[in-house]
């Protein structure tokens, strides 16, 4: 089966780029923030990477999202860590997921980050910014038909899908979705379900209401632990490269975090679910096959390394598992697991994985920067 989600090579916005360069540049002399705003799957986030790609030997970049706003040594630090290493001017790219407004609070965090040494720009990433927030601002219109038709027919080709369509049917399909890339990308995987007319019915609602369908085959799984986007932390992974025992002195939601980026960089779709109590379903880990999606229930326990997981913990995992109807479930540990765990576990191999410290960190050392260049 295709994966609706697989990320196609970016296309069109030279204008964009343009603009954008041209306000980067024009803060040579005053430090600014340089608002990027538009409609949720306009491509936002994908204009600054690739703007960023390009300008991968001028300028260092250090990613971040609201998340970072909390983390635990400050915003300021946790940016810092990230230039550490690279004394050219960097541009800091805050990607509020999801593009919700930019709050009063996030305002002043924000124009915190220009005053830190080396920074060029931040550019803000988001949906919708407060006319008194000033800022330079680029709004992001939808592709033009020509760069739409092209990201259309690349996602059907690439994908494996085999649609074909008269051109009356893609200009119509390119016209309903105004440019959106992110919803010009779903049409060939809802064109495996629907007919075309259902399809220009469905981009009518706009995107928002594509990115749900999306979600239909784990509707009930999505339902119980309504699951929250990932986002990234990779300063903290840098860090740990260096001293990998620190790993047992952050919070157990940031270790749930850290797996969660791990799982994303070994190629798994993931979602991080809201911190709870309820154990078995910390994070949702879906992995793309030629035969289906599996879904993978991840678990994780920030313990003590003297302080083992015992089998219990495993058999409660495997229940969690059996209720979901999941593919399978994963236990990942900073400490380690019994023998009583283990051999649980030997029993149900192809259904339970056990990962623990070790396997955690050889995972941090092969890690791969998503920042661009």
């Amino acid at each position: 089966m295709a994966n609706p989600l697989a990320r196609i090579p970016f296309i069109g916005r030279d204008g964009d780029i343009e603009q954008l360069n041209s306000k980067v540049e024009n803060s040579r002399n005053l430090r600014r923030i340089i608002a990027v705003t538009g409609a949720w799957g306009i491509g936002k986030t994908e204009l600054a990477r690739q703007f960023l790609r390009l300008k991968a030997n001028q300028f260092n970049a250090v990613w971040i999202t609201p998340r970072v706003f909390r983390y635990e040594g400050g915003v300021i630090p946790w940016v810092l860590e990230g230039l550490r290493n690279d004394r050219r001017e960097a541009i800091i790219p805050v990607d509020f997921i999801g593009g919700q407004r930019v709050d009063t609070r996030e305002e002043r965090i924000v124009r915190s980050l220009l005053g830190i040494e080396r920074v060029r720009s931040v550019i803000v990433l988001a949906r919708q910014i407060d006319p008194s927030f000033a800022v330079d601002r680029l709004e992001l219109s939808g592709l033009n038909p020509p760069e739409g038709l092209e990201i259309l027919l690349r996602c059907n080709e690439l994908r494996g899908y085999n649609h074909k369509l008269s051109e009356a049917e893609l200009l119509d399909l390119v016209s309903k979705a105004k440019g959106n890339p992110r919803s010009l990308e779903i049409i060939p995987w809802l064109l495996e379900r629907h007919t075309v007319a259902q399809v220009l019915l469905k981009l009518d609602r706009g995107f928002e209401h594509l990115a749900f369908e999306l979600q239909a085959s784990e509707a009930e799984i999505v339902r119980v632990v309504k699951p929250k986007l990932l986002v990234t932390n990779e300063a903290l992974l840098h860090a740990l490269k260096r001293q990998p025992e620190d790993l047992h002195r952050i919070s157990s939601r940031k270790f749930e975090e850290l797996i969660a980026e791990l799982l994303d960089d070994m190629g798994y779709e993931v979602q991080l679910t809201p911190a709870s109590k309820d154990g078995g379903k910390d994070i949702l880990a879906v992995v793309p096959t030629r035969i289906g999606r599996m879904l993978c229930l991840v678990e994780t326990k920030h313990y003590n390394p003297k302080r083992p997981i015992q089998v219990g913990l495993v058999r409660q995992l495997f229940g969690t598992y059996m209720d979901h109807g999941a593919s399978s479930a994963m236990l990942v540990t900073s400490s380690r697991f019994t023998r009583g765990a283990r051999q649980f576990q030997a029993r149900h191999e192809y259904q339970i994985y056990l990962h623990e410290y070790e396997d955690i960190i050889d995972w941090i050392h092969k890690y791969k920067s998503k920042s661009p260049g």
